[in-house]
């Protein structure tokens, strides 16, 4: 059985479980037969002659809604170095992926993604249906930094404009500022503390840091402009990184009608090419985006994960 990890559902209270404890909202209880642990938990124990009582119980609960099903923990061997391999197993109704966070988990070690994949397990019979599923990390202070880009255009001669950054404070531009005279406008105001100017002149970006860092910043803006000279040249702000993300390792699942059909077959993740790492605090996201949603069809995701 491994571990079941579930999540209790918004709006529960006072939820009694084989342990004696009761839980709340929010809560995530993990549950094992009595002596079965993965990863060194501690998780609910259920005796072994209860186990199908308990199984359907819990299928009763994630049914109504009280729980949250977030997957399975399973011991699948070691790497040829002796490090311990763990999946983590969760079934997903095509027909449910939405754009946004789809699942998560907190493995409670530290240790690293090795792979990850999906089975078809109820083929798709409706065509052009698709989801990009992403992998990342994510703790309070292990998320994106936002970076916005100011990209000048029509080749202005003389001025400058004034950029509302990140809807906290003003500066003031020149139209052939480089990088350094950026970073120095940026230093002057305190309330940009952290923020660094980087890219080149014409194409400028913030990346915004210090107390501002790991979090969604409201989108600046170009408030006014002294530009002239050139072919109607203007300066215009773009949000190129989201912050307050989790760091994604670089690797997705593309799931299509296509792919999704038959059933009993394989996707792949692709290669995880950077921040494969985790430590005890942080979690394990999978995200959807660019979602033309499902009507039916359902998957298996498997996420392959060494301790150590």
């Amino acid at each position: 059985m491994g571990v079941s990890v579930v999540r209790v559902a918004d709006g529960v209270a006072n939820l009694q479980m084989p342990d004696g404890r009761s839980y709340d909202a929010g809560d995530v209880i993990e549950l094992a037969v009595a002596q079965e642990t993965v990863l060194g938990r501690t998780p609910v124990e259920v005796d072994a002659e209860d186990i199908d009582l308990f199984n359907e119980a819990l299928a009763s609960l994630v049914g109504d809604g009280t729980l949250v099903f977030r997957g399975s923990l399973s011991e699948v061997g070691q790497s040829v170095e002796g490090d311990l391999r763990v999946l983590w197993t969760l079934p997903v109704s095509l027909a449910s992926i939405a754009a946004g966070e789809v699942i998560r988990i907190t493995p409670k070690v530290a240790g690293a993604i090795v792979a990850w994949y999906a089975v078809v397990d109820t083929a798709v019979t409706t065509g052009s249906k698709a989801a990009t599923l992403s992998l990342g990390i994510d703790a309070e202070d292990h998320r994106t930094d936002e970076v916005h880009t100011f990209t000048q255009t029509g080749s202005p001669s003389s001025g400058g404009t004034t950029w509302l950054v990140g809807g906290i404070d003003s500066i003031v531009v020149p139209y052939n500022a480089n990088v350094a005279a950026v970073q120095a406008l940026i230093d002057a105001k305190p309330a940009l503390a952290g923020a660094v100017a980087g890219g080149t002149t014409g194409t400028w970006t913030i990346a915004f840091g210090g107390a501002l860092a790991d979090q969604d910043i409201t989108a600046s803006t170009v408030t006014a402009s002294t530009l002239s000279g050139g072919s109607s040249p203007v300066v215009t702000p773009t949000t190129t990184t989201i912050g307050g993300q989790p760091i994604a390792t670089g690797s997705t699942i593309s799931l299509t009608s296509a792919a999704a059909t038959p059933a009993k077959k394989v996707i792949a993740g692709s290669t995880i090419t950077a921040n494969d790492a985790f430590d005890e605090e942080q979690d394990l996201v999978i995200t959807a985006s660019s979602v033309t949603a499902f009507v039916e069809g359902a998957v298996s995701i498997h996420v392959l994960l060494q301790q150590g």
